[in-house]
């Protein structure tokens, strides 16, 4: 049972008359809408307004009302919920007093907190890499003077170095020419 009342109680029902009844409810509600024409409003539902209208699939189920969220202008929605009462199916609407409007995105803190973060992260990947160099290279300098150390030629001499003149000795040259 719960599965068909959650299935049929969706906004998308089929037989559903929200389009139908949202100009009604838009100009009775809030005073707007294509049908208020110099302040009144040429519409024949009965309209309670009341302070939040919830979806209660159980209820409205054994209710047979339905439950409509629909586009208002500036990008709010205005929510309401129509039920057949009596003997003649006459329609009751309850729409909410306020209207739904998105809270518009801050760009400029959207902004900001990605080049922050951006700039942090940056910054972060540095100090790692520097903390990572810095270790490295200390053991390297450890490494080195244990070489030092270990190291079997004289402080005076280098195996390394070699010296920048060489004397050769020519057989065929002789002096006392």
């Amino acid at each position: 049972m719960t599965k068909v009342v959650a299935e049929w109680t969706t906004l998308n029902c089929p037989g559903q008359r929200c389009e139908e009844l949202k100009d009604c409810v838009e100009c009775m509600a809030y005073g707007t809408g294509p049908l208020a024409k110099n302040g009144t409003c040429d519409c024949s539902y009965q309209i309670d307004i009341v302070d939040v209208v919830k979806e209660d699939p159980e209820n409205d189920y054994k209710s047979d009302a339905h439950f409509c969220r629909t586009d208002g202008d500036q990008g709010c929605f205005f929510v309401f919920k129509y039920e057949y009462v009596g003997n003649d199916n006459t329609i009751k609407i309850l729409a909410q007093k306020e209207r739904e409007c998105p809270v518009p995105i801050d760009v400029l803190a959207v902004s900001l907190g990605v080049v922050l973060s951006t700039i942090f992260l940056g910054l972060l990947i540095i100090l790692l890499w520097k903390i990572y160099t810095m270790i490295h290279d200390k053991r390297e300098f450890e490494k080195f003077q244990r070489e030092c150390i270990l190291a079997r030629w004289d402080r005076g001499d280098n195996p390394l170095y070699k010296q920048a003149t060489s004397t050769f000795n020519n057989p065929t040259f002789s002096e006392n020419m």
